[in-house]
C-alpha cells in the first residue's frame, strides 16, 4: 500500500513539475512577445512621428504662408507633443534593446564634471516656471572610460525626475571618487519616497505615486533604463530617501572600462571646434542658395516623407517631382530632365540600391547626382549604396540645413562637369562650322559673354566649396601623446590640397593628406568630393590600405565621369605599440626624424583614379616617443621652386 502511494505521489510531483516548467516556458514566451511587440510598435511609430515633427517645423517656418501668434502657439503644442511621444518611443526602444542584450556601448574617455555641467545647462530651461535652484559640487576627478551618450542619458533621467517631483527648493549635483570609481549624486528637496517603494521604483512601468492620485506624468521607464545602463557599465545605482525629506539618487561608474555588453570604440568629438569663420561662411553660402531652377526628383513610398521633402525643397527654391517607387522614378528620368535624385533606400519591389544601379545605366541618368535617404546607418548599407553609384548618403531624421548643403554641393559639382562637357563640345563644333572672320568675331563675342557668366557662377560655387571644405577638414588638437602642426596655404580660395587629423580610438591617431592633381578651379573643387568620400569611411575602415583601396575603387568605377585623379597618404600612429602604419597612392616620400637622423617611408602604389586593378599595400615601421613625421604635398616644391619662403 505504501509502495503504491509513493508511486502515485511521485507521479503527481512529476506532473506538477512538468506543469510548472511549461508555465515558466509559456511566461518567457509571453514576455518575449511583449518585448517584441513594444519594439516593433515603437519602430512603426517613428516614421509618422518624424513626419508630424517635420511638417510642423515646416509650417512654423512659414512655407505655406505667414503664421500668426495664435497659429504658432498651436504648432508649438503639436510639435512639443510629438517630440514627447518620440521621446517615449525612444525609451521603449532603449528598454527593449537592453532587455534583449542588444545595446551597444561606444566607449570613450570622458570627464564626468563636464557632463554634469552640460546636463544642468540643458535642464535649467525645463525648470524655468518653478522656484528651483541648481547647485553643483564637483570634485576634481580623473577621466573615465564610458559611453558618453549613455551617461548623459542617465544624468538627464535623474535630473528630469528631480525637477518633476520638486515644485520648489534645491537640486544638487555632487561628484566624488575613490576605490577606482566615480560617484555622482542627484539630490532634491521634493516629497521623498516611502520606504516600501525604494525597491519598487526600479521596476519597469512602475511609479511611486498611485495611478488615481498621480500628479506627474511619465511611463516609469526612466529609472529602469538608468539602472540597466549603469550596470551595463559595471557600476551600481541606488536611492536614499525619507518621506517628506527629499531624495538622493546615487550611481557609481568604474574609472576603467568594466563592460559586460557589446563594446564598440570610436573617437571622441573633435577638441577643436570648426572655426567660426568657416561656420559663418557656410551659413552665408547656404543662405544664397543659387540653384533655384534645379529640378529634384524624390523617390519614397511614404507620403509623409515626400510631403516633408516637398516643403523643404520648395522653401529652398527647387522644383520637386515625386515618385513612390523605383520604376516610377526611372520613368520620370527617362521622360524629363532631372538635376538631382533624393532616393529612399527601402522601397517596395525595386530597392533603392537597384534603382540607383538602373539610373547609372541610363543615358539620361549617368551624370545625375543621387543622394540616398534612409533610417538605417549601418556601415555595410552605406558602402553598398556607394558601390551602386550613389554620390552621397544622409540618415533620417535629417537636419534641413544639412540636406540643403549636400544638395547644393552636388549640384555645384554637376554644373561644373556639365560646363566642362559643354565647352569641349562647343569648341569642337566651332572648329567644324566657323569659316569666316566675321563669324569668328561673333562667336568670340558670344564666348566672352558666356565666360563672364561662367565666372560669376564659378565664384559662387567656390564660396560654397570653400565653406564645405573647411567644415570637412578636421584637425584635432590636444590629442594625448601627440603634437601636431599644420601649415596650409591654398593657391586659390579653395585649395587643391587637403588634410585630416583625428583620434581614431584611444592611443591611435589617423592622418590623411591628399593632393588633387593639377592646379586651378577643377583641382580645388575636386577636393570637396574627395573629402566627402573620405569622411564617410574614415572611422569605419580598419587600416590605411583598406581606405586607399576603397577610394581608388570609388574614383575608378563609380565616379569615372568626374575624371578625378589625386595622390594621397593615410597614416596610423599607434602610441601603444609605438608604430607607424602607412599606405600611399603616388604621394611624395614622407620623412621621419629620429635622434637627429632622417629616413624616408613611401609604400608603393600608383595615383588614385588611374586603374581599378591595383591592390594598395601598407608599410609599418617603428615610431617612438620624440620621433617626428613630416608630411607634405607638391605645393611645397612649387613654393621652393618659386623662391617663396
Amino acid at each position: 500500500m505504501n509502495f503504491v502511494f509513493a508511486i502515485v505521489l511521485a507521479s503527481r510531483y512529476s506532473q506538477a513539475n512538468t506543469d510548472l516548467e511549461k508555465a515558466h516556458g509559456d511566461l518567457l514566451i509571453l514576455d518575449k512577445m511583449k518585448d517584441d511587440f513594444l519594439a516593433t510598435t515603437s519602430h512603426e511609430l517613428r516614421t509618422p512621428l518624424h513626419g508630424i515633427i517635420g511638417l510642423t517645423e515646416s509650417l512654423e517656418e512659414g512655407t505655406l504662408g505667414e503664421v500668426n501668434d495664435t497659429q504658432r502657439e498651436s504648432l508649438e503644442l503639436i510639435r512639443g507633443s510629438a517630440e514627447r511621444l518620440n521621446g517615449l518611443v525612444s525609451s521603449i526602444l532603449d528598454f527593449s534593446k537592453l532587455r534583449a542584450g542588444k545595446a551597444d556601448l561606444i566607449i570613450e574617455e570622458m570627464d564626468m564634471g563636464d557632463a554634469v555641467k552640460s546636463v544642468v545647462s540643458l535642464m535649467k530651461p525645463a525648470a524655468k516656471d518653478r522656484p528651483l535652484e541648481f547647485v553643483t559640487d564637483l570634485a576634481p576627478l580623473p577621466a573615465i572610460w564610458a559611453d558618453r551618450n549613455r551617461v548623459y542619458q542617465v544624468l538627464l533621467n535623474l535630473v528630469g525626475n528631480a525637477i518633476k517631483f520638486s515644485p520648489e527648493g534645491t537640486i544638487t549635483l555632487r561628484t566624488s571618487g575613490g576605490d577606482g570609481m566615480v560617484r555622482v549624486e542627484v539630490a532634491d528637496t521634493g516629497p521623498g519616497i516611502e520606504k516600501g517603494d525604494l525597491e519598487r521604483i526600479w521596476t519597469p512601468f512602475v511609479q511611486a505615486e498611485e495611478p488615481d492620485t498621480r500628479k506627474t506624468g511619465g511611463t516609469g521607464l526612466g529609472l529602469a533604463i538608468s539602472k540597466q545602463l549603469v550596470e551595463l557599465h559595471g557600476g551600481r545605482i541606488w536611492v536614499e530617501s525619507e518621506k517628506g525629506k527629499g531624495s538622493s539618487f546615487i550611481f557609481e561608474l568604474p574609472i576603467e572600462a568594466r563592460v559586460t555588453g557589446i563594446v564598440r570604440e570610436r573617437p571622441g568629438a573633435p577638441e577643436s571646434p570648426i572655426p567660426a569663420q568657416a561656420e559663418s561662411e557656410l551659413t552665408a553660402a547656404l543662405k544664397k542658395t543659387r540653384h533655384t531652377s534645379a529640378v529634384i526628383l524624390a523617390v519614397d513610398d511614404d507620403f509623409v516623407n515626400l510631403k516633408i521633402l516637398e516643403h523643404l525643397c520648395t522653401s529652398a527654391g527647387y522644383r520637386l517631382i515625386t515618385a513612390t517607387s523605383g520604376p516610377a522614378g526611372l520613368e520620370i528620368i527617362e521622360k524629363e530632365p532631372v538635376d538631382l535624385v533624393l532616393l529612399d533606400l527601402m522601397l517596395p519591389g525595386m530597392s533603392g540600391y537597384e534603382t540607383c544601379q538602373r539610373i547609372r545605366s541610363m543615358e539620361r541618368g549617368r551624370y545625375v547626382p543621387v543622394i540616398m535617404l534612409t533610417a538605417r546607418d549601418r556601415v555595410g548599407d552605406l558602402l553598398h549604396g556607394f558601390e551602386t553609384g550613389a554620390n552621397d548618403y544622409i540618415t533620417k531624421p535629417f537636419n534641413r540645413h544639412e540636406l540643403v548643403m549636400r544638395i547644393e554641393s552636388q549640384l555645384a559639382i554637376k554644373e561644373l562637369l556639365d560646363m566642362k562637357r559643354s565647352v569641349a563640345n562647343g569648341l569642337r563644333q566651332e572648329k567644324e562650322s566657323i569659316t569666316g572672320l566675321f563669324q569668328r568675331s561673333l562667336a568670340l563675342k558670344e564666348s566672352t559673354l558666356q565666360m563672364v557668366e561662367w565666372e560669376h557662377i564659378i565664384r559662387e560655387d567656390l564660396d560654397i566649396a570653400h565653406a564645405f571644405q573647411m567644415k570637412l577638414m578636421t584637425h584635432e588638437r590636444n590629442i594625448p601623446g601627440i603634437e601636431s602642426y599644420v601649415d596650409y596655404h591654398p593657391l586659390l580660395h579653395v585649395g587643391g590640397d587637403l588634410y585630416d587629423i583625428f583620434e581614431l580610438r584611444p592611443g591611435v591617431v589617423r592622418i590623411f593628406q591628399a593632393d588633387a592633381t593639377g592646379h586651378g578651379i577643377t583641382a580645388s573643387l575636386n577636393t570637396v568630393k574627395i573629402l566627402s568620400e573620405y569622411a564617410v569611411i574614415k572611422e569605419a575602415m580598419g587600416s590605411p590600405a583598406d581606405i586607399v583601396n576603397f577610394l581608388n575603387q570609388r574614383f575608378t568605377k563609380s565616379f569615372t565621369e568626374y575624371n578625378i585623379v589625386f595622390t594621397c597618404v593615410v597614416a596610423d600612429i599607434n602610441l601603444e605599440s609605438l608604430t607607424l602604419t602607412m599606405a600611399s597612392a603616388g604621394h611624395p616620400h614622407q620623412f621621419i626624424l629620429r635622434n637627429g637622423e632622417v629616413s624616408t617611408i613611401r609604400p608603393p602604389g600608383p595615383i588614385i583614379g588611374l586603374s581599378a586593378d591595383v591592390n594598395y599595400e601598407e608599410e609599418t615601421c617603428r615610431f617612438g616617443r620624440g620621433d617626428l613625421l613630416f608630411l607634405y604635398t607638391d605645393g611645397l616644391l612649387d613654393m621652393i621652386t618659386a623662391g617663396k619662403p
